[in-house]
C-alpha cells in the first residue's frame, strides 16, 4: 500500500508525512541554521491559523509583500469591481457633471472619464466626489451635444 507516517532524520531535523502510494502528499521540514523551511507536495490542508513572519490573528495573516500569480478572489468572486455611470448626454451651452457609484460595501480606489460627441466642452474635474462616488464634471459650450461618462474601479 505504500509508506504512511512521521519520519525524522538527525540529518537537518527532516520530518516528514508521506504517502507514497496513489495520491502523494508530503510535508517536509528542516533547520536551515536561521529556522525552519516547510515544503508542501500535493494538497495540503492546515486546520488552524497559518502565520508568515508573524503570529497570526487571521486564517492567514502576512507581515511582508505579497506576490502572486493568478486572479485574487474573494468567495469565489474578484474583490475589484469596474463601473460605468452610464452615459449622459448634454446639449447647448451648459455645466454639468457624470458619476459613477460602487456598490454597497466596496469604496473607490480609482476612477475617470470619457467623453463622445463634439470637442466642443470644456473638461473641469475629475475626482474621487466621496469614498463611494466618483466625479467629472464639465462645460458644454454653444449648441454642442456632449456624452460623458464616469467610470469607477471599487474593491
Amino acid at each position: 500500500a505504500g509508506a504512511t507516517g512521521i519520519y525524522s532524520s538527525s540529518n537537518g531535523g527532516i520530518a516528514v508525512y508521506a504517502q507514497t502510494s496513489g495520491s502523494a502528499n508530503a510535508i517536509t521540514s528542516w533547520n536551515t541554521g536561521t529556522g525552519y523551511d516547510f515544503y508542501g507536495y500535493g494538497k495540503s490542508r492546515f486546520g488552524s491559523m497559518i502565520g508568515i513572519a508573524r503570529d497570526p490573528s487571521y486564517t492567514l495573516d502576512v507581515n511582508g509583500d505579497i506576490n502572486y500569480t493568478g486572479t485574487l478572489r474573494q468567495n469565489g468572486n474578484s474583490p475589484i469591481v469596474y463601473v460605468n455611470g452610464g452615459p449622459k448626454s448634454v446639449t447647448g451651452a451648459a455645466a454639468s457633471w457624470a458619476t459613477a457609484d460602487c456598490p454597497a460595501g466596496k469604496v473607490i480606489t480609482g476612477g475617470g472619464c470619457s467623453y463622445a460627441g463634439s470637442t466642443s466642452f470644456t473638461h473641469s474635474s475629475n475626482y474621487p466626489q466621496s469614498t463611494t462616488r466618483w466625479y467629472c464634471s464639465f462645460y458644454v459650450n454653444g449648441g454642442a451635444t456632449v456624452i460623458a461618462t464616469a467610470y469607477a474601479l471599487c474593491m
